[in-house]
């Protein structure tokens, strides 16, 4: 995971060793599940399915990381309060 200053972007390693923390959100209207998955894929993310005990979810990840800060924990949120 890289950190950007509002969010986080995940980098598709291909490693099942990686791990991040994630908020896992349902989007229960079509047009809008529709519409942020196209704009997510017009600003560079690859969209990527990850199976987890519960079940499949649907991802966004770059497939390489831009010049910005690693976050090796995986936990942006405790990356930022540091």
């Amino acid at each position: 995971m890289y950190a950007l200053e509002h969010y986080p972007y995940v980098v598709y390693t291909g490693n099942s060793a990686d791990s991040i923390l994630v908020e896992i959100v349902e989007i229960k209207n079509p047009n809008t599940e529709f519409e942020l998955h196209q704009f997510e894929l017009s600003v560079g993310y690859d969209y990527q399915e990850v199976e987890f005990q519960e079940g499949t979810v649907g991802i966004y990840v770059f497939k390489t990381p831009g010049n910005h800060p690693y976050v090796p924990s995986g936990d942006w949120v405790s990356y930022f309060c540091r």
